[in-house]
C-alpha cells in the first residue's frame, strides 16, 4: 500500500532517536520527500545529555547521519533534515543506528514503504494529413493516472471536433471546414490532446496537421445544353440545321449541381462558350443566350462551371452545322430608255446550292403593273431584256425582283423617264452630262432641238470651225435671274458648277450653295456644299443622314414614328459581342488621296476645302459585323455593302450589362457586409 508520510525510530536507556519522513511535494512524476533525524529524553529522565550520539542515517539512498552530541528533554529536539527526490510508486527504505557516550547502543533498525503512483500526462508523437471527409490518424500515449481528450480545430473559424480519446469514436474532418477556406487548395489545422486526472489537467500537447481539400471540382453539369433553332421560312427541301434562313438559335440556361463538399464552394464563373470551327466566337451567363449565326461553318457549345479555386468541370452540348449561303441579289444593274423599248441589264447572284441540294433562282421585272419572268437557274448570270413597250411621254416606276427556293427575295427600284423633258442633270458610273429637252444619254451636253449663237443657228449654215468659236461657247456663263437671286450654269476648272446665289443688298453679303459636277475619272471630285448651312449652328444632336440613293433624310426617335415595338431578348449577349470589338484607330482614305494628289500633281480634286491629314478614332464596321451585330451597320441597299456604324444607337447595348453588373455589385455588397458582421459577432 502507497505511503506518503511515515516513522522509524530507536532507544537506550537514556534517550529516543527517530526520523519522521513525508511527501512535501509533487512535480510532474517527481515527489520530494522530507526527512528529520530528531532526539528525546528516554524513561523519566527529564533531561539527558551525552558528547556524541553517534547517530548513522540514510533515507533512500541519502546520507542522514549525525555525529554530536548535546542534551535534550521531554519534548524532540530535531537534530537534522534532508530531502529526497523520488519517482512515482518509489520504493523508500529507511535506516538508523545509534551508539551514544551516555546510555549505551540504541540498536539499529530498517524500514520500507512505497510511495504513492503519481498521474502524469502522455506524448503527442504525431498526427497524419487528411482529405476533408477522411480520419486523421493520431498518436499519443496515455500518462499515468491520466484520461485523454483529443481536439481537432480548423484554424480558421475555430470551428471543433471535440473526444474522448481511446473512449468515444474518433472524428472525422467535416466538409463545412472548407468553407473557411476558400481558394485553396489545403489549410494548415491542428490537434490537442490533454490529460487530466479526474478534473485535474495533467497539461497539454499540440501539434499541426494538413487537411487536403478536394483535387477536383464538386460541381457537375447536370444536363448538356441543346440549343434550337428559329427560322423565317423552313421549306422541306432545306430542312435541317444547314437552313441559311436560321434567324436565331436559342440555347437554355446551364443546369449544374454539386457533390460533396459543393456546398461550401462558391462559384467564379458559370458560363457558355460559343465556338465556330474550333474558335471562340463569344461568352455568355448562366441564364443561356440567343444569336443569329452570321457565317457557316460547325458550330459547339461549350460548358463551363468553375469554383473558387478553378477547378474546373466542361461539357459540351449539340453540334449543328450552317452551311454557305449568299442571299440572291441583282447587282450592276443599267436601265436604258431607248424609244418605246427598255434596255434592262442587271447580274443575278446567289447560293447555287445548300449542302449539296441545289437552289433555284428567279428573276423578274415589275414595270406598269406588268411582270415578266427573265431568268431562271442556279448560280451568277447577266440578265438582258429589251421586251417591254413603254410610251414615250410616260415615267414608268419598275422593280427587279430576284428570288431563290429558300424564300429570300431582294427587290431593286428602278426608274425609266421618258425622253421629253426640259433639262435634265446626269451622274452615271461612265461619266456624267446635260440633256436640254431630253434626258441625258450619251456625251457631255445632249440637245434635243436646234442650238443657237446669238441669232445664228447652229447648223448647216453654221459650224463650229475654230478653237476661239468653241471658247466663247464653253466660256459661256448660263444665268437664271429672279429679285436679285440668281442660278448660275458655268465651267469651273474645265468642270461643271451649278450656284444658286442670293445677292443681299443691305449688307453685301453673299451666301450661296454650289454643286461641282465631273466625270468618276476627272481630277475633281463632285460635291455640294453650302456656306449658310454651315454658318447655322445649333446644340442639338445630329440628326441628318443620306440614304445609298442620295436622299437626305430627318433621323427620329419619338415612338410615333415607329411600328411594331418590342424589347430586345438578347440583349445581354449583344452588349458581351460588342466588348468584345476592339477600337481602331486610322486615316480617312479620301483626305489621304486628295493630300498626296495636292503634293504630287499641285491639283486639288476638292475645290471646297483645303487637304489635310488627320487620325480618326472608332470603331470599324467589318469588325462590328464579325461581332454579329451587323444591326448597328448602314448598308448600300443595292449592293448590300457595308457602308457605315449606327453610333447613336450601338451604345443602347451596354444599358443591360451596366444593369446587371450593378445588381451584382449590390449583390457582392450585402454578401460582405453579412460576413463583416459575423467577425464582429465571433469576436
Amino acid at each position: 500500500m502507497a505511503s506518503t508520510s511515515g516513522s522509524i525510530n530507536i532507544a537506550n536507556s537514556y534517550f529516543v532517536f527517530q526520523i519522521d519522513w513525508s511527501i512535501s511535494s509533487t512535480s510532474g512524476t517527481t515527489q520530494t520527500v522530507s526527512a528529520t533525524l530528531k532526539a528525546k529524553t528516554n524513561g523519566g529522565y527529564t533531561s539527558a545529555s551525552a558528547s556524541n550520539y553517534y547517530i548513522t542515517a540514510n533515507v533512500g539512498g541519502t546520507d542522514c547521519s549525525y555525529s554530536a552530541g548535546g542534551s535534550v528533554g521531554t519534548g524532540w529536539t530535531n537534530l537534522k533534515t534532508v530531502t529526497r527526490s523520488m519517482g512515482s510508486g518509489a520504493g523508500l527504505t529507511i535506516s538508523m543506528s545509534a551508539s551514544p557516550t551516555a546510555g549505551g547502543s540504541a540498536g539499529s533498525k530498517s524500514t520500507s514503504w512505497t510511495l504513492p503512483t503519481l498521474a502524469s500526462k502522455g506524448v503527442l508523437s504525431s498526427v497524419g494529413n487528411v482529405t476533408i471527409g477522411g480520419t486523421p490518424t493520431i498518436s499519443a500515449t496515455a500518462g499515468t493516472n491520466a484520461t485523454r481528450y483529443a481536439t481537432l480545430n480548423d484554424n480558421g473559424s475555430g470551428a471543433e471536433q471535440s473526444w474522448t480519446y481511446g473512449v468515444d469514436s474518433q472524428k472525422t474532418i467535416p466538409a463545412g471546414w472548407a468553407s473557411s477556406h476558400r481558394g485553396v487548395k489545403s489549410f494548415t489545422a491542428f490537434c490537442k490532446m490533454e490529460w487530466k486526472n479526474g478534473s485535474t489537467s495533467l497539461g497539454y500537447e499540440q501539434k499541426n496537421f494538413t487537411v487536403n481539400i478536394q483535387q477536383t471540382s464538386p460541381y457537375s453539369i447536370t444536363s448538356a445544353t441543346t440549343p434550337t433553332a428559329e427560322a423565317s421560312n423552313n421549306p422541306s427541301k432545306f430542312s435541317g440545321w444547314g437552313i441559311p434562313t436560321v434567324t436565331k438559335i436559342t440555347i437554355p440556361a446551364i443546369s449544374y449541381g454539386t457533390s460533396g463538399e459543393g456546398t461550401y464552394w462558391g462559384l467564379s464563373e458559370v458560363q457558355g462558350t460559343v465556338k465556330l470551327n474550333g474558335v471562340t466566337k463569344f461568352s455568355y451567363g448562366k441564364g443561356g443566350t440567343s444569336f443569329t449565326p452570321t457565317e457557316s461553318g460547325t458550330y459547339t457549345v461549350e460548358l463551363t462551371v468553375k469554383d473558387d479555386r478553378g477547378y474546373t468541370v466542361t461539357a459540351s452540348s449539340k453540334t449543328f452545322q450552317i452551311f454557305p449561303y449568299t442571299a440572291p441579289n441583282a447587282t450592276n444593274v443599267q436601265v436604258e430608255r431607248v424609244g418605246k423599248e427598255l434596255k434592262l441589264t442587271f447580274t443575278q447572284t446567289g447560293t447555287s446550292s445548300i449542302n449539296g441540294i441545289e437552289n433555284v433562282i428567279t428573276s423578274r421585272v415589275v414595270v406598269n403593273g406588268k411582270t415578266a419572268t427573265l431568268a431562271t437557274g442556279t448560280g451568277t448570270k447577266t440578265v438582258q431584256t429589251t421586251t417591254l413597250n413603254l410610251e414615250e411621254t410616260k415615267t414608268y416606276a419598275g422593280v427587279i425582283e430576284v428570288v431563290d427556293e429558300v424564300g429570300k427575295k431582294v427587290s431593286v427600284n428602278f426608274k425609266v423617264k421618258s425622253p421629253f423633258v426640259l433639262f435634265d442633270l446626269h451622274k452615271g458610273k461612265n461619266g456624267g452630262g446635260v440633256g436640254i429637252g431630253k434626258y441625258h444619254e450619251k456625251g457631255s451636253l445632249d440637245i434635243n432641238g436646234d442650238i443657237y449663237l446669238g441669232v445664228n443657228k447652229l447648223g448647216e449654215d453654221r459650224k463650229i470651225t475654230s478653237d476661239s468659236e468653241l471658247s466663247i461657247i464653253t466660256g459661256f456663263d448660263a444665268y437664271m435671274y429672279n429679285q436679285g437671286s440668281e442660278l448660275i450654269f458655268e465651267p469651273y476648272n474645265g468642270n461643271t458648277h451649278l450656284r444658286a446665289k442670293n445677292n443681299d443688298r443691305n449688307t453685301g453679303s453673299i451666301p450661296y450653295a454650289e454643286l461641282y459636277l465631273g466625270n468618276a475619272s476627272d481630277s475633281v471630285i463632285e460635291f455640294a456644299n453650302s456656306r449658310s448651312i454651315y454658318n447655322r449652328t445649333s446644340s442639338a444632336a445630329a440628326n441628318v443622314g443620306i440614304t445609298s440613293g442620295w436622299t437626305l433624310f430627318r433621323s427620329t426617335s419619338a415612338s410615333k414614328y415607329k411600328l411594331s415595338i418590342s424589347e430586345v431578348q438578347d440583349r445581354l449577349d449583344l452588349g458581351n459581342r460588342l466588348l468584345t470589338v476592339e477600337p481602331k484607330k486610322w486615316f480617312d482614305k479620301t483626305e489621304t488621296e486628295d493630300m498626296a494628289m495636292s503634293l504630287t500633281d499641285g491639283v486639288e480634286r476638292n475645290q471646297a476645302y483645303t487637304p489635310q491629314l488627320q487620325q480618326y478614332y472608332g470603331l470599324i464596321a467589318e469588325d462590328l459585323n464579325g461581332a454579329g451585330l451587323d444591326m448597328f451597320l448602314t448598308k448600300n441597299k443595292e449592293t448590300g455593302e457595308i457602308e457605315g456604324i449606327e453610333y447613336a444607337k450601338l451604345w443602347t447595348l451596354l444599358l443591360p450589362l451596366i444593369k446587371e453588373q450593378r445588381e451584382e455589385i449590390i449583390e457582392l455588397k450585402r454578401q460582405v457586409y453579412k460576413l463583416e458582421k459575423a467577425v464582429e459577432n465571433h469576436e
